[in-house]
């Protein structure tokens, strides 16, 4: 289990999944991580319980951070 910040920067992303939880933080189940990973961290996630229960890639903040990186 890993854990990121629970609400995203100004740019949509939620940052590096981190080992431990932190203030702030919601579990990514390990079924997760590799769409989070592909996602850059830019996900629209549900949250239930502090634990993401699904996320689908925030298109809008991916292809921003894309365009200028």
């Amino acid at each position: 289990m890993f854990y990121i910040k629970a609400t995203p920067t100004n740019s949509g992303n939620y940052g590096n999944p981190m080992s431990k939880p932190f203030p702030d933080s919601v579990a990514i189940p390990d079924g997760l991580l590799s769409d989070y990973i592909k996602a850059k961290g830019f996900i629209l996630p549900v949250i239930e319980n502090n634990q993401i229960q699904s996320l689908i890639i925030n298109k809008e903040a991916f292809f921003n951070y894309e365009s200028t990186h």
